[in-house]
């Protein structure tokens, strides 16, 4: 069951593979790994993006993911593409950088890119081990696709 509320510092833990956790992996790329509870790395701030084109009053809430560690933004792919996801630091205007966490039933969420219709965040191949990539593909209805956000333990 996830603890999201709206922005704030979270961790983000693939449903499939609730041992493992969303990592900042060498402040360049995104993959799981051990769960480690409060290591930076592992920690996201949500923030409120506004709605499409950062206006709040149109279209969908949407939500930035900060690295802790780097400060640096979580990217889906350019150009409303499949494929691996990074960290990086683009304009929090393009919608590579901007998120939908749309509710997957049972305290779980869908992490939706806002470059393209229907891409979500999840695990390549449904992986479930240390190293796996964070891949942005069309969403499905599969564990892998959903998430539980947590609060960190400090």
């Amino acid at each position: 069951m996830s603890d999201f509320t709206g922005p704030g510092v979270y961790m983000v833990i693939p449903t499939h593979a609730r041992d493992m956790c969303v990592d900042a992996w060498g402040r360049k790329h995104v993959k799981i790994y051990d769960n480690a509870r409060c290591q930076e790395n592992q920690i996201w701030e949500i923030v409120a993006a506004g709605g499409d084109f950062g206006d709040p009053e149109v279209g969908d809430k949407q939500y930035h993911f900060l690295a802790v560690d780097s400060a640096l933004v979580l990217c889906a792919p350019d150009n409303a593409a499949k494929g691996i996801c990074s960290l990086g630091s683009r304009s929090v205007r393009h919608p590579s950088t901007r998120w939908k966490i749309v509710s997957a039933g049972g305290g779980a969420f869908y992490i939706v890119s806002a470059a393209g219709a229907n891409l979500a965040l999840n695990v390549t191949g449904g992986g479930r081990n240390r190293g796996d990539d964070l891949v942005v593909t069309t969403r499905a209805a599969d564990s892998h696709f959903q998430f539980e956000l947590k609060k960190p333990d400090f």
